[in-house]
């Protein structure tokens, strides 16, 4: 009983709605060390393939290759859908529901990183920085996690980490994480279908535009009173400069980089000739096809 005891404590007060519940939101830190975690399986997946394919397990290996394993796709996609019924349990404020979560994957992860993974690479866990270092950032995620479930979800979910306040830095830097490719529609489609609302997708949608809207408009607007200039006064060469021309070189590099990057992949700058042997079996296939084409024509 005293072993078991601070375990049910500690159980029913994470589920109690009244213990916590919308003091603290630790979801934003939770999310940050998922996603380190995510890239570090990308770029160091030679620390995580089969010994037999690990010196040639690298992003740019499969890039140049245009092949990507099974396991090494396996495994993003599985990452993505954790970070999926993360958000899902989160905005859902289902307690219970994150509780088992935390324990399903506390115990997976441990498995995995202890047991199947250095089995599959041939490599112990100490011997291995890469999977410690995905095991450092982890916990971290585990240990923010138990933080949230002790708090208790937070029952009201205002904007977004960046919008807490106004100014020119955290409005840049919300303007480039709605630029990213479909995370932005992922994000409010996720929202949308776990929110309590009486708005169609095409009202929230339209309602979140205007909300990001007015909220660009207002750092900026704040960042112009602390810098005040004379009304008709032209904006001046250097800051046309920096901006615009930072502007039009982001907008050619991301136009041009991939053609770039293919022409200097060798795969595809390296021809590949038929042999004379491919040639004459080639060459048998195409007389035997036009020979029964013209017979069952007569």
């Amino acid at each position: 009983a005293r072993l078991v005891g601070p375990f049910r404590h500690f159980y029913q007060a994470a589920l109690n709605p009244s213990s916590g519940a919308g003091r603290k939101d630790y979801y934003t830190i939770m999310f940050f060390f998922d996603v380190i975690t995510f890239f570090i399986t990308i770029f160091g997946w030679s620390s995580f393939a089969e010994h037999s394919t690990a010196e040639s397990a690298d992003v740019t290996n499969y890039i140049s290759q245009n092949y990507i394993p099974k396991t090494f796709l396996a495994m993003m996609i599985i990452s993505f859908l954790l970070l999926i019924v993360d958000r899902i349990l989160y905005l859902k404020k289902w307690i219970r529901g994150k509780f088992i979560f935390q324990i399903v994957l506390l115990i997976t992860v441990h498995i995995w990183i202890f047991f199947i993974l250095p089995d599959t690479t041939n490599r112990s866990f100490v011997d291995n920085p890469v999977a410690q270092a995905w095991y450092f950032f982890k916990c971290i995620y585990f240990a923010v996690s138990a933080m949230q479930i002790a708090a208790g979800l937070p029952t009201r979910i205002l904007g977004q980490f960046l919008t807490k306040s106004t100014n020119i830095v955290t409005a840049v830097l919300f303007l480039g994480v709605q630029a990213i490719p479909f995370l932005l529609e992922l994000r409010e489609l996720l929202d949308w279908a776990c929110t309590d609302t009486v708005l169609t997708i095409m009202h929230w949608l339209k309602v979140q535009d205007i909300w990001a809207s007015m909220f660009v408009m207002k750092s900026f607007r704040g960042h112009e009173k602390r810098t005040p200039r004379k009304l008709g006064t032209p904006v001046k060469v250097l800051i046309k400069l920096l901006v615009g021309g930072l502007g039009v070189t982001g907008i050619i590099f991301i136009l041009w980089f991939p053609l770039v990057l293919m022409s200097l992949v060798n795969s595809t700058s390296v021809p590949t000739l038929p042999t004379l042997p491919q040639c004459l079996y080639s060459w048998q296939e195409l007389s035997l096809y036009s020979t029964s084409s013209l017979n069952r024509s007569r």
